[in-house]
Order: C-alpha cells, then sequence, then structure tokens
C-alpha cells in the first residue's frame, strides 16, 4: 500500500481495518436502512469528519489510484 494510503488511514484511525480486494462491490447503492437510526449512533458519526476523509481519499484517487473512483462516485 502507498505511503499516503497509510498515512491517510493513520490520520483518521483506520488503519487497523481488513483490506479488500475491491474498493466497493459493483452496483453497490447507499440507502437509508443504513443510515444511524439511534441518538446515539448520530452522535458517534458526529465525530467522524466525513468530508476530510473523502477530500483525501479523492486526492489519492486523482494521484495515484484511479481504482478509488467507483467508490468515490458513490459515497460523494
Amino acid at each position: 500500500m502507498a505511503s499516503v494510503c497509510k498515512k491517510i488511514l493513520r490520520k483518521f484511525s483506520m488503519e487497523n481495518y481488513k483490506q479488500v480486494s475491491t474498493t466497493l462491490e459493483v452496483n453497490n447503492k447507499l440507502c437509508k436502512p443504513i443510515l444511524p437510526n439511534t441518538i446515539k449512533e448520530i452522535e458517534e458519526m458526529k465525530k467522524i469528519p466525513y468530508k476530510e476523509l473523502i477530500g483525501n481519499l479523492m486526492y489519492e484517487m486523482v494521484a495515484s489510484r484511479p481504482n478509488l473512483s467507483n467508490s468515490m462516485n458513490v459515497v460523494n
């Protein structure tokens, strides 16, 4: 894994997440049932800087990882 990717993972405390061979399943759609449902889930999600994470991943996608483009299209 490129050092930039490792830095991004460390920055967002995701360095221990399991690696997968694809960035996202084909035809995967985000939908309302996967949104947070409880006050606790909503408060936990507020602590995560999603916009910054997406921005970092988009930079990496443009710089060296074009295989991230499908995933970024779905979450952006």
